[in-house]
């Protein structure tokens, strides 16, 4: 399910605290998707701890919340809404192998370190952290090189004409048209000779039409969209 290969490339990279998530099938594929999240939010101090210190926290969310669902996050439940266009998360397990389909995803968090989010704090990513999330995602696509990157979120492409140049990226990030007050952005990137697109959707864990996301991405990037049907149980 999970393929650790790329490891002694990952911990190389400065400021990677936590080592993405690579399915066990992700290189076979010729569409190779990259998942972007924001940030592991936490609700308290000792969270914080854990999730600072431990360099597999986003596999063990992936593997605990999305695979045996011992427990629920709402960005992920939107995110599959999103990918797959059925609104009941119930039969999106019924009738999808989730397992097999992450099996040939990836997924890292741009933010590469933990946001408090509480009844007291809701912390968010300064403008330097979204600004060094780019040094540390072209590194990342150096080396699993993916054919098109998702980002659950549009945050991080504001920062991106102040560090392209220093990140070797090669490309412009355009809006396309509101979404429910949140405009999408979609690029044709370039980084050290291999080309990417790159989109940015409203990220999944607040207020969230998934409907009319999942119709602008069937629009946008049909070919990968049409991907995830592979992953439909007969």
């Amino acid at each position: 399910m999970l393929l650790d290969v790329y490891d002694d490339q990952f911990e190389s990279i400065k400021g990677l605290s936590w080592l993405p998530w690579v399915g066990a099938n992700y290189g076979e594929s010729s569409i190779k998707i990259l998942l972007v999240g924001e940030s592991h939010y936490v609700e308290t101090d000792e969270e914080k701890t854990r999730a600072t210190n431990n360099p597999l926290v986003t596999r063990w969310v992936i593997e605990e919340s999305i695979i045996d669902r011992d427990w629920t996050a709402k960005t992920y439940d939107n995110l599959h809404r999103t990918l797959l266009g059925c609104s009941s998360i119930s039969d999106i397990y019924k009738r999808y192998d989730i397992s097999e389909m992450w099996s040939n995803l990836s997924y890292y968090n741009f933010i590469q370190k933990p946001m408090e989010y509480n009844s007291e704090l809701q912390q968010r990513p300064s403008w330097e952290d979204w600004c060094f999330g780019w040094m540390v995602f072209s590194n990342v696509i150096n080396i699993l090189k993916p054919t098109v990157c998702l980002f659950v979120g549009v945050s991080a492409s504001d920062a991106f004409n102040d560090m392209k140049n220093r990140a070797s990226l090669r490309g412009e990030i355009e809006k396309d048209d509101p979404i429910s007050n949140c405009a999408p952005r979609y690029a044709k990137l370039n980084c050290d000779g291999d080309d990417f697109k790159a989109i940015f959707v409203r990220h999944a864990g607040g207020a969230y039409s998934w409907e009319k996301w999942h119709r602008y991405l069937a629009g946008k990037i049909p070919n990968e969209m049409e991907f995830f049907t592979r992953f439909e149980n007969l």
